[in-house]
């Protein structure tokens, strides 16, 4: 059964800008599991990631991201993406599933620190030995109330 909110949000379909935020979202996360923040890889993926996010941000005043049954949303409206691709986002969407995240959302004036912060933070999970409630006691390091990690919807 599908809520009234997925429904309409299954009609909208997002702009350019919201298929580079998610491209630029699992780019970055990837990266932070294979280099450190200090890398230039890192920091060019960070760029592009934070410049991607600007415009969200003015628009919407934050930037959500979401997958609800395999399908991304960015702001409640749904991206046409191959999670399957070189992005690597099914793997990652994969492990959130295992750690019951539904998503996350960014702030209006998140800054890029904090956004670096985030991604170093979420690229050190283990799925096999966190859950979402671990993730939540151990996010109150970021020091960031700028970003958000969400449940799952629970299924009726």
């Amino acid at each position: 059964m599908t809520t009234a909110t997925a429904s309409d949000a299954l009609r909208t379909i997002a702009s350019k800008e919201e298929e580079r935020f998610l491209a630029t979202f699992f780019v970055l996360y990837k990266t932070a599991r294979l280099v450190d923040k200090n890398n230039k890889t890192f920091q060019h993926q960070s760029e592009k990631f934070y410049k991607s996010i600007k415009p969200l941000l003015k628009k919407f005043g934050s930037a959500d991201l979401k997958n609800i049954s395999g399908r991304f949303f960015v702001n409640e409206l749904m991206v046409r993406f191959n999670g399957s691709g070189l992005s690597g986002a099914d793997a990652i969407i994969s492990e959130w599933n295992s750690l019951g995240v539904g998503g996350v959302s960014f702030a209006s004036d998140i800054s890029k620190d904090e956004t670096d912060r985030f991604f170093i933070f979420m690229a050190n999970i283990k799925p096999n030995s966190e859950n979402l409630d671990s993730l939540d006691r151990k996010s109150t390091r970021l020091n960031s109330s700028h970003t958000d990690i969400s449940r799952m919807p629970s299924s009726a």
